[in-house]
């Protein structure tokens, strides 16, 4: 998709700079595949904490010899 947006030039230099990458282009893909992680892990984080799963997971790490899984 081809897009134009301004963007201020400090922040793009600083931010390749960082990133040690060369383009703009790999710039904002690495920013969009970071925010898209970010995302994913708060989707999840937000599932875990309601009703998303129902079960022990206290019983479901023992072994029946007693030892803990690894």
């Amino acid at each position: 998709m081809k897009t134009s947006l301004e963007i201020d030039d400090k922040k793009i230099e600083l931010a390749k700079k960082l990133g040690r990458v060369g383009t703009l282009r790999e710039l904002v893909d690495r920013a969009l595949d970071a925010y898209i992680q970010q995302m994913r892990r708060q989707s999840m984080s937000e599932m875990l904490g309601s009703d998303f799963f129902d079960g022990n997971l206290a019983s479901m790490r023992k072994r029946t010899n007693g030892r803990p899984h690894r």
